[in-house]
């Protein structure tokens, strides 16, 4: 995450298999990088867009605040990139901001949102296979199933290194050679 060491979630947690997923991804990745999630910086929104503005608020009330923040969705992301610009932050330059299949679409006004992506053909081919599972197993044998696929990142102009932070000058030169 460019440097980033206080990184929030917003957005639907709760109430579907996906929407955890993403949450415990969240988690897994923050444990990766050494960083310790807090519990404050992860808030379930559910799917109110005035849930998602008094989080960004509320996040940006914090004593300390998070120089980053993930989106669960594109909804989520546009929200709080409206929130923020309301609000005079600018992104990226005071808060760096990735969401969940934002995809090409983008919102009116402000940067092109950095963006999680899942292809939707690899969900179908998924989506697909676990049907014909189902419709081949006997009914004992046949349960639900989470279904993983790849992602991947489809870079914006939604992120930046927090304050303070530039590339080291060996990385620096290796790129502007």
């Amino acid at each position: 995450m460019l440097g980033h060491r206080a990184i929030a979630f917003i957005g639907e947690s709760s109430g579907s298999q996906v929407a955890q997923s993403k949450k415990q991804a969240f988690q897994k990745c923050l444990s990766e990088i050494g960083c310790a999630s807090n519990r404050e910086w992860m808030i379930d929104t559910g799917d109110s867009d005035r849930a998602r503005m008094e989080a960004v608020k509320k996040l940006l009330a914090a004593v300390h605040r998070p120089t980053a923040l993930i989106c669960s969705n594109r909804k989520s992301s546009f929200c709080a990139v409206r929130t923020l610009q309301e609000l005079g932050i600018t992104v990226p330059g005071e808060m760096s901001l990735i969401g969940f299949d934002v995809g090409r679409l983008q919102g009116p006004m402000g940067p092109k949102i950095t963006s999680i992506q899942t292809p939707l053909s690899d969900i179908a081919s998924a989506a697909v296979r676990e049907l014909d599972d189902l419709i081949n197993a006997s009914q004992e044998s046949s349960s639900a199933s989470a279904i993983e696929t790849d992602t991947y990142l489809v870079r914006g102009e939604s992120t930046g290194f927090p304050r303070g932070r530039r590339l080291p000058k060996q990385v620096n030169r290796l790129i502007h050679s």
